[in-house]
């Protein structure tokens, strides 16, 4: 599973089980409905301080919402792409 389809999945799960609205869970995020909306239909991936504000919206972490390996591996293929 990709990086951006697991995170998706779990940010949808997770809003669901909260028994959120979108426009509810966008609020709490700071971040517009229709940034939330494409996050959760994976056509987005956030930036790193959007990531912490969904995560700390939804009490989850980081790692939670990521596959941890592929994270790391495409982490230090940026860092070395842009030395």
């Amino acid at each position: 599973m990709t990086v951006r389809r697991r995170f998706s999945q779990e940010l949808r799960n997770r809003r669901k089980q909260l028994g959120l609205s979108q426009d509810k869970a966008s609020e709490m995020c700071g971040i517009s409905v229709r940034q939330l909306q494409n996050l959760e239909t994976g056509n987005a991936l956030p930036n790193l301080e959007t990531a912490l504000q969904v995560a700390y919206a939804f009490e989850l972490s980081l790692d939670a919402m990521q596959e941890e390996e592929d994270v790391r591996q495409k982490a230090r293929k940026q860092i070395y792409e842009k030395a």
